[in-house]
């Protein structure tokens, strides 16, 4: 028997399950992740990791600025913590699940009361390069942070990066093998547009009878709210300029997106590569 293939396009009550299991859970996003794929065995292990992802990054927005102010004392606490035993590799972590910022960006914080007048680049150097801290109980505890962390920090930032990069080469090579001639990101750019899809269709195809001028791929979990900020700042100009065209969530997406009034006309919404079958290649004559 072949293997069950899960869900990636979610109804509401579903995803808005998932989202107060995450919001509710009493410790780090890890260890969140872990549970999520236990709890909800029958979706897709990316489409939770990355509704995980989106729902860490809100929070953690909406109260940073709070802890922000009050890096002087989380930098008493660690020092206090790191007194009574140097060796001890978890304070970051629990001020972590204290706080409900995530490893890295407690690390952050508290780089930046360590080595104050430093510059933002500076302090992500010094995450990066956590080892040359001179305070070894810090540096320690940043690295243990840094590892304990999968949606924020540079191993985090270096994995998104190169799944964005696997996404879009799967993008290319499925368009190539469904007949598409196109131009990319990189190519449009050279030739003065601005805000460009990644790819552009040299030729339009049409997509189960509709029209597709161009394509636009994300490696994550469409939701409402995430949605609509991409038809602001990308799709609605890709329709504007070059008529309709596809956005794939590869991760899935919440399924009232389709029904959402803005829309561009004609945008295709999907949550994998058109199949060949329902792609029809037009002539120039």
């Amino acid at each position: 028997m072949g293997e069950i293939e899960k869900k990636k396009i979610l109804d509401n009550a579903t995803y808005s399950e998932i989202v107060t299991y995450i919001n509710e859970f009493d410790g780090l996003p890890m260890d969140c992740g872990l549970e999520l794929h236990k709890v909800f065995s029958g979706i897709d292990g990316r489409t939770l990791e990355s509704i995980l992802s989106t729902e860490i990054r809100r929070k953690v927005k909406s109260i940073y600025h709070k802890w922000a102010m009050k890096s002087s004392g989380l930098a008493l606490s660690f020092d206090k913590k790191a007194s009574t035993n140097p060796y001890k590799s978890d304070i970051v972590v629990n001020m972590a699940k204290e706080t409900g910022l995530t490893p890295s960006m407690i690390s952050r914080l508290l780089i930046a009361e360590k080595f104050k007048n430093k510059k933002k680049s500076d302090i992500a150097d010094i995450l990066k390069k956590s080892h040359l801290i001179p305070d070894p109980s810090l540096a320690l505890n940043i690295q243990s942070g840094i590892c304990s962390d999968n949606l924020d920090g540079p191993i985090a930032d270096m994995i998104r990066r190169y799944v964005g990069e696997e996404f879009e080469i799967r993008l290319k090579d499925q368009a190539k093998q469904a007949g598409l001639h196109y131009l990319d990101e990189a190519v449009l750019r050279r030739t003065g547009f601005d805000k460009t899809p990644d790819l552009k269709l040299a030729i339009p195809c049409l997509y189960k009878g509709k029209e597709v001028n161009w394509i636009e791929s994300k490696a994550l979990f469409g939701d409402t709210k995430t949605h609509r900020q991409y038809l602001v700042q990308q799709l609605s100009s890709y329709s504007n300029r070059f008529g309709p065209g596809i956005i794939i969530y590869w991760f899935g997406y919440q399924e009232e997106i389709h029904q959402l009034q803005e829309n561009s006309e004609g945008l295709i919404i999907l949550d994998d590569f058109p199949d060949k079958s329902h792609i029809e290649l037009l002539e120039i004559k």
